[in-house]
Formats: structure tokens, C-alpha cells, sequence
């Protein structure tokens, strides 16, 4: 019994340990991205070395978790972005507001954060349009990582999110003084219409709608900046954060610990019922804001998975709620933490009221 308990615990260091790790390094701008592609692959090591993996688990382990697209849809999100990123970002017509939050819709939070940073005109606006792309990545089916895993699962779809997405753009509030105009690629706009289009035709095929997407937006920016593409911060941070992010995942799946999680939230559920939700909505939040979007969305949607007695769509529109709204990756790689935390607290507040009252 004190051996099991012993390995237990040294499962549970050895899992939860990267996590924390990579809660630490988040904040920084610059490196992060290395860093958690690092830590990624040393928690696969030792993974290996505690027995919990082996390294044929690498290739069949996301499908027996029921993680394989999502892995995978999450890669394709962060190489989309990150070339979109290197590539320009959009171009189009209009406010401040309407150019960051399409900008999130269609080409994802962080990578229309790196793409609004580069053409904002000091922190404070590099925060306040990604802020508004962190809104707007909430109206389409591509733009925020809970959304590429959960978006199916949520009462009429991502669309789900609108109110909360307007409310969220509203308290960012970028105006035209944030924004250098004339910036930007018509054909990053053509690629990245096209992907967001299809993507909402196929809901089911996402993890290859953004597969291709890449691909197109990958020659898009080949042609803009050559063999200076590879070494683009741009797109190496998003794909990089993204990629260390979906190993940490996958090695604290293995290790059970959305499991333990699922086991206590149906604890929970039977015991408060649907004054649970926004609670829900608030842990999702707060791991959001730790790990980021696309590692807490994985973690996050692998829990549901395994709550077997809970199949309702309101805890997955809680939960998606929470993690959309309290991801700070898109302020870190704008580089506008400290200018928009207030506001960036106010939206979390704003999605947890907004839970509270929709779901009642």
C-alpha cells in the first residue's frame, strides 16, 4: 500500500511539476516559447523513464485519449496564426476595433496579437487590440483554442459566445490612434477568409481545415520574407508554445490527472447541481491564465471527456467561457502584460457574471 501511495505521488510530482513550470515562464515574452517546447519534451522523458510512457505511446497515445484531433488541430491553429503573423496579418478597412477583432477571428488570438503588435503604436495599444482579438477570436470557429476543441459541443455552436465576445471587444476598446493604418496582406485576408469560411462548413474536419490552411498561409508568407520565414519569431512562437503546451498535455493526461479531475467535478455537480457552473467557469479561467489557452483547452476538454456521468452542454459552454476569457498568452506576445491586465480582469469578470446568468 505505502509503495502505491509512494508512486502515486511520484507520478503526480513528476506530471504536475512541467505544468508549474510552464505557469512560471508564461509571463515572458520572449523565450517562453523555447522554454515550453523544452519542458514539453523533457516531461516526455521522464514520463518514460517513471514508466507512465513509452515511446510508442507518442504516436497512439492522443488516439486512445480521444486527443488525436485536438492535438493536432491545435498544431495546425498555431503554425496558421504564427504564418498569418509572419505574413503581415490582414489587411482591411475600418476602426481599430473592427480590424483587431476580425483579426481574431480569423487568424486566432496570439496570432493576431503578434500580427497587431507589430503595427500598434505603442503597449498600451498592443494591448488593447489584442484584448479586442481575444474578443473577437470568440465569433469564429478557428479563433480561440477552446473553441477548435469544444466549439461542436456548445448549444448552437461557437456562435454560442457572441454575447460575450461583444462585451469582451467592448471593454477592450482600441481606438484609431492604437492602429498605424494601411497595414497589413490582401492575401493573408483571402487565405485567412477562406480557411474561417471552411472551417465553419466542415465543423468536423477542423484539424484539416487548418492543416490546409497553413499550408496555403505558409506560402503566402514564403513569398513575403523568403528563407527568413524559418527563423521568424512570429511563427516560431505561437507553433512552439503550442507544440511544448500539447506534450505537457499529453504526458498529465497519461499521468490521470484529468481523471482525478473529472472524478471530483461529478462529486461536485451531484452535490450543488448547476450552481457549479460558474465556479467551472472560474477554475477554467484561472488554468487558463496559468498554462494558456491551448494547453488548458487540452487539458480542459479531456476532463469532460471523462465525466461520465455528466452530458450536458452547459458545463462545456462554462468551461469554454472560462478558458477563452482568461487566456494571457495574446497580452504576453503583444507585449502588453502590464498595460492591459486591468481590462484583461475585467473580461474575466465580465464571462463569469456572464455564466452566472445564462446558465442559472
Amino acid at each position: 500500500m505505502e509503495g502505491a501511495v509512494t508512486d502515486v505521488i511520484e507520478v503526480a510530482v513528476g506530471v504536475g511539476a512541467p505544468l508549474i513550470l510552464l505557469a512560471v515562464v508564461g509571463p515572458w515574452r520572449r523565450r517562453r516559447a523555447v522554454v515550453a517546447l523544452v519542458l514539453g519534451l523533457l516531461a516526455v522523458g521522464g514520463a518514460m523513464v517513471a514508466g507512465v510512457l513509452v515511446p510508442g505511446d507518442l504516436v497512439a497515445l492522443p488516439g486512445l485519449m480521444g486527443l488525436s484531433g485536438g492535438v493536432g488541430a491545435l498544431l495546425a491553429w498555431g503554425a496558421f496564426g504564427g504564418l498569418a503573423a509572419a505574413a503581415g496579418g490582414l489587411r482591411l478597412p475600418g476602426p481599430a476595433v473592427l480590424v483587431a477583432a476580425v483579426s481574431g477571428a480569423l487568424l486566432g488570438e496570439l496570432g493576431a496579437a503578434a500580427a497587431l503588435a507589430a503595427v500598434a503604436r505603442d503597449r498600451q495599444g498592443a494591448a488593447r487590440l489584442s484584448l479586442a482579438a481575444m474578443g473577437g477570436a470568440l465569433l469564429g470557429r478557428i479563433g480561440d483554442p477552446a473553441l477548435v476543441l469544444l466549439g461542436d459541443r456548445l448549444p448552437g455552436g461557437p456562435l454560442a459566445l457572441a454575447p460575450l465576445a461583444v462585451g469582451m471587444i467592448l471593454i477592450a476598446a482600441p481606438r484609431r490612434e492604437h492602429l498605424q493604418p494601411g497595414a497589413g496582406s490582401w492575401a493573408v485576408t483571402v487565405v485567412a477568409g477562406a480557411t474561417a469560411l471552411a472551417a465553419v462548413l466542415l465543423p468536423t474536419q477542423t484539424a484539416l481545415v487548418l492543416g490546409l490552411g497553413a499550408a496555403a498561409m505558409g506560402g503566402v508568407a514564403a513569398l513575403r520574407q523568403g528563407p527568413r520565414l524559418l527563423s521568424d519569431p512570429a511563427l516560431l512562437g505561437p507553433l512552439l508554445w503550442t507544440a511544448g503546451g500539447g506534450l505537457l498535455a499529453l504526458v498529465a493526461t497519461a499521468g490521470g490527472i484529468p481523471g482525478l479531475a473529472a472524478q471530483g467535478i461529478e462529486e461536485i455537480v451531484e452535490n450543488l447541481g448547476h450552481g457549479f457552473l460558474p465556479a467551472a467557469a472560474g477554475v477554467s479561467a484561472l488554468l487558463s491564465a496559468l498554462l494558456d489557452g491551448p494547453t488548458a483547452s487540452l487539458l480542459l476538454t479531456a476532463t469532460l471527456d471523462r465525466c461520465l456521468f455528466i452530458r450536458g452542454d452547459s458545463l462545456a459552454l462554462a468551461v469554454a467561457a472560462g478558458a477563452a476569457a482568461g487566456g494571457l498568452g495574446p497580452l504576453v506576445v503583444s507585449g502588453g502584460l502590464r498595460a492591459g491586465a486591468l481590462r484583461w480582469l475585467l473580461q474575466v469578470l465580465l464571462a463569469l457574471a456572464w455564466v452566472a446568468l445564462v446558465l442559472r
